[in-house]
């Protein structure tokens, strides 16, 4: 939950997902990480992203900042792109920690 009530949730995603809002996301390949954030009045979707790499990538937790960024940890095969350009992989899968501007 962020500071507001809204819920916050992160996971695995492979192929087409709706994560409530109408629009699809495809995966990279593998499995992806997916963030969405839903509304505390009505539960209703405010946004979702996807995350990685043509391998399997996940998301483990997600939190909030104090000022309600979302940050999210899990692991990657990489590279991967996190919205800010390729993340090199060090090894066979790494963990990573990403601040995220909804």
């Amino acid at each position: 939950m962020d500071h507001l009530g809204n819920a916050l949730i992160t996971a695995r995603m492979s192929g087409s997902v709706d994560a409530g809002s109408g629009t699809s996301l495809m995966s990279n390949g593998g499995t992806d990480i997916l963030v969405a954030k839903y509304g505390a009045a009505d539960g209703k979707p405010v946004w979702s992203k996807h995350f990685g790499s043509p391998n399997d990538d996940g998301g483990n937790d997600v939190a909030c900042t104090s000022t309600n960024r979302p940050v999210v940890v899990g692991q990657y095969v990489g590279p991967a792109d996190f919205g800010v350009g390729l993340l090199p992989g060090m090894g066979d899968t790494d963990a990573f920690l990403a601040e995220l501007t909804p």
